[in-house]
């Protein structure tokens, strides 16, 4: 599924559910047009990745700017007790992705995640409070790759790493 931003999108979703749902195996993709924007609020879900309790499929924002904040689930990523993610690639995006007990971007609280995360260019600023700010949500068991080939990234996390592993974390 492509998303093509062309103005200012506002979602919100509570509950379980996602505000953009990548189902398991599918790809979603976002390529901005005209100088388009979204801004996502979940709580348990991710922004844009799975719903709670569910795996969830590929990632791919090209260019734009993005604003996801969830409270248990990955701002970007795996919603709260979902299992094994597809991939992640940011791409020349301005990001900020925060979430409570989940990562900023990456998995949610509980997660059990294996996931592939790719930064090229743009600017990335990844908050957790008890997740990492790019990586494991808290609780979670994480055998995350992270590359980031260029950007500039900020990830920072209270109580976990900024990249890697959360509060609670098995690696």
């Amino acid at each position: 599924v492509n998303f093509y931003l062309e103005n200012e999108t506002f979602l919100k979703t509570s509950g379980k559910m996602a505000c953009i749902y990548a189902e398991k195996g599918a790809v979603v993709a976002f390529y901005n047009c005209k100088g388009g924007s979204l801004t996502a609020r979940a709580e348990q879900g991710a922004c844009i990745g799975s719903i709670a309790n569910e795996q969830s499929g590929d990632i791919r924002l090209n260019s734009g700017s993005y604003q996801c904040t969830s409270k248990s689930g990955a701002a970007i990523g795996n919603g709260a007790n979902g299992g094994n993610s597809g991939s992640i690639e940011l791409q020349g995006a301005d990001i900020v992705a925060v979430s409570e007990s989940g990562a900023g971007i990456g998995g949610g609280t509980g997660v059990a995640v294996t996931m592939q995360i790719t930064i090229s260019g743009g600017t990335i600023n990844a908050k957790s409070i008890y997740g990492a700010g790019i990586g494991s949500g808290k609780n979670g068991k994480s055998n995350c790759n992270i590359y980031i080939e260029n950007g500039t990234i900020h990830a920072y996390s209270e109580y976990g790493a900024g990249l890697g592993a959360s509060q609670g974390c098995e690696n």
